[in-house]
């Protein structure tokens, strides 16, 4: 039997011992290598393992020393040992949401290299997302499965011979990013009218986090000529604003929301531009709206056919002269001649359906006529496409 101490004491006999003196003697002719013999006992021993345990034969002779001899002749048939696997590979104890456990397990069965065994491996119990591919444990474990896990293993061998391993995985967290997110235009126009006793509504799409402990909340920026405000810590995919209050005549302002889970920032697809019109609505809010500065705003619209509209600010009472020119430096129309104007907003028509397509220049020239002298001087380029 393999692993076993096998041993075979043998002995012998001559009926001519007395008549013609004969002695014996042994000699062992053929036996495998993991067998010993001892003469002086006559006896053959030895544990046949591994490679060894096949079957033999064994030739022994026995001489009188004058001729005579015998030869015994046996096979040694081997009876196998089936020998449990053993572990020799530790597993992984901790995983993480959303990637790849694999543990590759590994095992020692002296059978194997001789063809006398093949595996089994099987999940005695543990999480569902775990199975077996071959000799590899792997799976995805999901945000749901966060946290500790058992599970344990067998693995068996032809024989029914069979081994466990159990082990606590730690499924640590992967946390996600909220997901990006549009805005929306609610005004659809090409520009507002300003209306100071109006509120704007920002609204956009809800940004989504996979990790459902997340709280997103979403900052509102708003900039253009001399503001730049960031509003924090909403909540809602919705924010009414009181910022029409300072808006501009005739600028251009831009706005758009970022969203962040705490650890994550997400800025929105797009960011919207909002342009104001030159006309104010609120009819009380000309007593109160005076322009901090000398100012010349873009015409509009521009490029235009035939008819466009300047639209500048004194902040104190001046002498105004606003001029057309073409390109080469000639004066094509004076819309203002040195007129004395209060501290307001203004606008003025052109009417170019008399002139040619291509590009003017509005020259306006403003100096103040009380206090500390002030002269200034703003051009602007006009684009008319007929």
């Amino acid at each position: 039997t393999e692993d076993s101490l096998y041993s075979y004491h043998f002995s012998g006999a001559d009926i001519d011992t007395e008549e013609f003196k004969d002695s014996i003697s042994f000699a062992v002719l053929v036996r495998p290598s993991w067998i010993s013999y001892d003469s002086a006992t006559h006896t053959l021993s030895g544990t046949p393992t591994g490679f060894q345990a096949q079957d033999t034969v064994i030739a022994i002779s026995i001489s009188d020393h004058k001729n005579g001899y015998s030869i015994q002749t046996f096979k040694l048939k081997m009876i196998h040992t089936n020998h449990p696997p053993v572990f020799v590979s530790l597993p992984d104890t901790t995983a993480k949401e959303d990637s790849v456990y694999r543990y590759a397990v590994t095992v020692n069965d002296i059978d194997m290299p001789y063809g006398r065994d093949s595996l089994r491996y099987e999940i005695v119990y543990g999480p569902r997302w775990l199975q077996f591919s071959n000799d590899t444990l792997v799976g995805i474990p999901r945000y749901y499965n966060v946290g500790d896990t058992v599970i344990a293993i067998k693995i068996t061998d032809k024989g029914n011979s069979s081994i466990e391993q159990a082990w606590k995985i730690t499924v640590l967290p992967t946390y996600h990013a909220p997901s990006q997110f549009s805005l929306f235009d609610s005004l659809k126009t090409d520009s507002i009218n300003i209306d100071r006793n109006k509120k704007i509504v920002f609204r956009w799409n809800r940004s989504v986090d996979q990790d459902e402990e997340d709280t997103i909340r979403y900052s509102l920026r708003f900039w253009g000529g001399t503001i730049d405000t960031t509003i924090t810590g909403i909540t809602d995919t919705v924010f009414v604003s009181e910022i029409m209050k300072l808006l501009m005549p005739s600028a251009q302002y831009r706005w758009t929301i970022v969203a962040t889970d705490g650890r994550f920032i997400v800025a929105a697809r797009d960011t919207i531009v909002l342009k104001t019109a030159f006309t104010i609505l609120s009819v009380d809010d000309w007593a109160t709206l005076l322009p901090k500065d000398f100012v010349l705003y873009q015409n509009y619209p521009n490029p235009f056919n035939p008819t466009t509209t300047v639209r500048f600010g004194i902040p104190v009472q001046s002498k105004v002269t606003l001029t057309v020119y073409n390109l080469l430096g000639q004066e094509v129309e004076k819309l203002i001649n040195n007129s004395l104007m209060d501290a307001r907003y203004y606008e003025m028509q052109w009417n170019a359906s008399h002139q040619a397509t291509g590009m003017y220049v509005a020259v306006i020239t403003m100096e103040t006529i009380s206090g500390e002298k002030k002269a200034v001087r703003f051009t602007k380029k006009m684009l008319l496409l007929k």
